[in-house]
């Protein structure tokens, strides 16, 4: 009997998890803005963006497709740009930001750091004896299905940290752009709003900045499959 040769196995696995990789990407549930009475809306970028009393905010969703792309599946990314075109100091906290569903149901803020240690952490060790521990495991998940696949260590350069928005002041003119990882909605949900609530300051007669409201910015989203 002809043995295959140990490339030609290997090229028939790297076809099988590309093939089962483009499956489960294509069934996984989009993230899709909804137009509504204000505001811009591009459906084919996913973004949406409200302007009021001077400050800008752009949300896009379905923007991760960087290392770790579980960050995608396990929690609920939005690319969030903010430009502040006011005359003082706005604020944006984790605080400042909610999300919820059709149901009422609040889904918070995670940090980045939070983001970072579970998805490393969730990496399973592999079999020294096989791989002499210069691999670990990608999982990916869909349908029900489960699947791990080999990746080398340098191959994995996580994004999340240096991608993420960096929550503070904004100052005047300026312009703060960044991931922000919600906790993941329900699989049940398919209407989701964004809540983003902004703080300004004014500066009193004592030369001291103190805080005043602005408006709230609300965007709505529809989850499709």
């Amino acid at each position: 009997m002809k043995k295959i040769p140990f490339f030609g196995n290997s090229l028939l696995v790297l076809l099988l998890v590309i093939t089962l990789l483009l499956f489960t990407t294509s069934c996984t549930p989009e993230i899709i803005p909804i137009r509504g009475g204000e505001g811009i809306v591009n459906l084919e970028s996913k973004s949406y963006t409200l302007d009021k009393e001077g400050v800008v905010i752009t949300v896009v969703s379905d923007a991760w497709s960087y290392e770790p792309i579980d960050a995608r599946y396990s929690f609920t990314p939005f690319l969030i740009s903010i430009r502040n075109n006011t005359s003082g100091d706005i604020t944006i906290d984790e605080d400042n930001i909610l999300m919820f569903d059709e149901t009422n149901t609040q889904y918070g803020v995670i940090k980045a750091e939070f983001v970072d240690k579970a998805l490393g952490s969730a990496q399973t060790p592999p079999p020294i004896i096989f791989y002499g521990g210069n691999y670990y495991y990608r999982n990916w998940g869909g349908l029900g299905l489960e699947f791990s696949y080999p990746l080398r260590y340098n191959q994995y350069d996580s994004k999340i940290i240096p991608l993420a928005f960096r929550f503070g002041t904004i100052l005047s003119g300026a312009k703060a752009r960044g991931f922000v990882f919600m906790q993941k909605h329900s699989s049940e949900s398919r209407n989701l709003k964004l809540v983003i609530s902004p703080v300004g300051s004014i500066a009193t007669e004592e030369g001291e900045a103190a805080p005043t409201s602005l408006p709230q910015f609300i965007f709505k989203f529809e989850v499709t499959e």
